[in-house]
């Protein structure tokens, strides 16, 4: 795309992600559906991977919400400050042999980032091309659909690609799945809990003031009423009223 920038700064060293092991891979297949067949992300397909799923539209780790941790900050250069790494890989080749991708150009496009603690902050997908240089492929602020987007074309499996997030904090990233050529629909969106570096996990502090108090409680409303993130307290990416036992439980647990 023409938005696309070539970047050099710092290499990065991977870390462990959910699992024991460097990196996960999540693909794009699809099955048929009254008319057009739809795209689907699907995870866990490697003999390494088999404690990964995606249930309810979340990726999740032996039954339990995953958390991909990116500890790497980048030091100097376009991207200092970042959180970097390779713990995410997003692919189309597993299910190309099937045929079921015949004809298709697909592409995971990031529609969503929620914050969950620390500040806001966009994701970008990245490619490197050589020591410390990168090519942006996709920015969640992008101002189109394929500025947005990684394209994994079919058959497609770069292990050059990296996951940028701005800002140290805990973020629900989204993705959908979708086909250039438009033979097949768009995938159901996909949610991805990121941890980048080591932020403040102190869930009760809801208004986010370094300290635990009962103004905490007035902003954890708050938060319910607007179905903010801050409201999701046990973890379960959604809000509804037992995340006030939750809440009641993380804030006599203190920080």
């Amino acid at each position: 795309m023409d938005t696309k920038k070539l970047i050099a700064c710092a290499a990065l060293t991977l870390t462990t992600g959910a699992s024991a092991q460097d990196h996960f891979h999540m693909t794009v297949d699809t099955m048929p559906t009254p008319g057009l067949s739809q795209t689907v992300i699907r995870a866990g397909y490697l003999g390494s991977e088999t404690l990964f799923s995606i249930e309810d539209d979340r990726l999740m780790y032996d039954g339990e919400i995953a958390v991909i941790q990116i500890a790497d900050q980048i030091p100097s250069g376009a991207f200092a400050g970042y959180f970097g790494g390779q713990e995410a890989v997003l692919t189309s080749d597993f299910y190309f042999s099937t045929g079921r991708l015949a004809g298709g150009d697909f592409n995971f496009e990031i529609v969503d980032v929620q914050r969950l603690a620390g500040p806001e902050a966009k994701v970008l997908w990245v490619h490197t091309s050589g020591p410390g240089v990168f090519t942006v492929e996709a920015d969640s602020d992008g101002a189109t659909r394929e500025d947005r987007s990684y394209n994994v074309g079919i058959g497609g499996h770069q292990h050059a690609q990296l996951c940028f997030i701005e800002n140290e904090g805990l973020y629900d990233v989204t993705f959908v799945g979708w086909d250039s050529n438009g033979l097949y629909l768009q995938s159901t969106p996909v949610t991805v809990r990121f941890q980048a570096g080591e932020p403040n996990l102190c869930l009760a502090d809801v208004n986010g003031d370094g300290m635990l108090s009962p103004t905490d409680f007035s902003a954890w409303i708050g938060a319910y009423n607007s179905g903010a993130p801050e409201c999701d307290q046990n973890g379960d990416g959604a809000c509804t009223p037992t995340d006030f036992t939750a809440w009641v439980g993380n804030y006599n647990a203190g920080c």
